[in-house]
């Protein structure tokens, strides 16, 4: 399932822009060139349409925080790469 609809139905308004601020660029995707879960948050039961994705941090650890319509906050992820195993 691309990002065109939300799991109840619901039409995404179009583009994401995507805002990379460790690499230093941005670019925009077409909301059916993602998968459902970058281009829609549930929030207490109501999907709505991510707008923008900033990504901070460092290379080894980033935050990607999506936005919504009016640049309302919808939720926040840390990646980084697993722990290492003990010897």
């Amino acid at each position: 399932m691309t990002g065109t609809t939300s799991p109840s139905g619901a039409t995404h308004p179009g583009q994401i822009l995507f805002e990379d601020r460790v690499d230093d660029r941005q670019w925009t995707k077409q909301a059916n060139e993602v998968p459902q879960t970058i281009a829609w948050v549930n929030l207490e039961g109501v999907w709505l349409p991510v707008i923008r994705i900033e990504i901070t941090g460092t290379v080894d650890k980033r935050r990607i925080t999506k936005y919504g319509k009016d640049g309302e906050f919808l939720e926040t992820t840390i990646q980084s790469p697993p722990p290492r195993p003990r010897p």
